[in-house]
């Protein structure tokens, strides 16, 4: 068999054959362990492979041993084990999810798919929580010990064939609160940037890119500030100016350079009678602490045309001009010519139809009254969605 004798080797043909998944094995530690899994270091997360398993696989069935776990960690799998009590359910729904995002040819027979489960009827294409409410108990002799009844006796059971062990998962529950807080912040901000550039270069499936939307949306849910300011993070831009203050380390002379962090940021406020003014004053308040972090905010007003737009100086204005029907592409397409790092649209979300595909990346931010986040959200609206609680 045509196999791969490291794991260094089997990542280098991983990141030729799907670059998609390059900047996720480079903030990961590797090493040989005798499982193949995910665990936790400190702050870190670690990717563990068997050399044993590597070796007996095929080149493509090496790529999808390394894919299913890197997929575990963009959607989170390890980090949301502890939060369910049938753990070991939820290890076989968190497979079924990654095992349906392979393709053909990455899977082992022993890699079980939803349509294994004849009799239970398992959507294709489910979620975790799908999988883990529609798939029966683990039977008694099979539960983790630490789930079980004070009372009882639990032996723990080998894992069956195409069950994979996640017990290594357990590490993720271990450590401080800031060492559990930066593991869970380096999980989203993976996800959130695989996304954003999954959306640009257009280098993974749409299944992959749907479980990204919905992984995003789980956890967007929390705090609709935290993903804006995350979202501003990500947009940050750097960049070599000239300056006279300074002279060249190199030459020693003047003018020498400086780089310069910016974030050229355009919101877009939906004045079709979508916002109410408490949301205005919550928009306003939150532009402020955005404008405080030398973010360059770009402001368009828009119903069913550009009504308005300027740069943000300090507060919206008092009157909001607008009052209109809804489209949203006059201002995207406003927004582009501005040439910006990112897109921000405030709105209830309730359109007919979206055309314009803006190059930078959009974070719709929907109104508490505005439209459910559900499917029809998602495939409507450009980009990453989250609503305001």
């Amino acid at each position: 068999m045509n196999s791969y004798a490291s794991i260094d080797e089997a990542a280098v043909d991983l990141v030729y054959h799907a670059p998609f998944y390059a900047h996720i094995l480079a903030g990961l530690r590797r090493r040989s362990g005798p499982t193949s899994t995910l665990l936790a270091e400190g702050a870190k997360v670690l990717l563990a492979i068997c050399p044993t398993d590597l070796a007996k696989r095929s080149k493509p069935e090496a790529r999808g041993l390394l894919k299913h776990e890197l997929l575990h960690v963009l959607l989170g799998h390890p980090v949301r084990r502890s939060s369910f009590p049938d753990t070991k359910r939820f290890d076989l729904a968190a497979d079924l999810v990654v095992n349906a995002l392979l393709d053909d040819d990455e899977r082992t027979p022993d890699d079980l798919l939803p349509r294994d489960f004849g009799d239970l009827n398992l959507p294709l294409s489910g979620t975790v929580e799908d999988y883990y409410r529609l798939l029966p108990p683990t039977p008694a002799d099979e539960e983790d010990p630490k789930n079980a009844p004070e009372t009882a006796f639990v032996t723990a059971a080998p894992p069956q064939p195409g069950r994979r062990s996640h017990d290594d998962w357990t590490t993720f529950d271990e450590g401080t609160a800031l060492e559990k807080m930066l593991r869970e912040a380096y999980i989203a901000a993976v996800t959130e940037e695989a996304y954003s550039r999954a959306t640009r270069a257009g280098n993974a499936s749409s299944k992959l890119l749907r479980a990204l939307q919905l992984a995003l949306a789980r956890k967007a849910a929390a705090d609709w500030r935290t993903v804006l300011r995350r979202f501003r993070a990500s947009a940050e831009t750097t960049r070599i100016r000239s300056t006279i203050q300074r002279p060249s380390r190199r030459f020693g002379t003047v003018p020498g350079t400086r780089i310069q962090r910016l974030c050229r940021l355009v919101v877009c406020i939906d004045t079709s009678g979508s916002l109410s003014a408490e949301d205005l004053g919550i928009i306003d308040a939150e532009l402020r602490h955005l404008a405080r972090t030398d973010a360059q905010i770009h402001l368009i007003f828009c119903d069913a045309a550009v009504v308005g737009e300027g740069p943000f100086r300090g507060a919206l204005p008092t009157q909001v001009p607008g009052g209109g029907g809804t489209l949203f592409d006059p201002a995207l397409l406003a927004a582009e010519k501005v040439d910006p790092d990112g897109i921000v649209y405030f709105t209830d979300g309730w359109v007919s139809a979206v055309h314009t595909r803006p190059k930078a990346p959009v974070l719709w931010i929907l109104t508490p009254a505005g439209r459910a986040l559900d499917d029809d959200a998602r495939a409507l609206l450009p980009g990453r969605i989250v609503k305001m609680q």
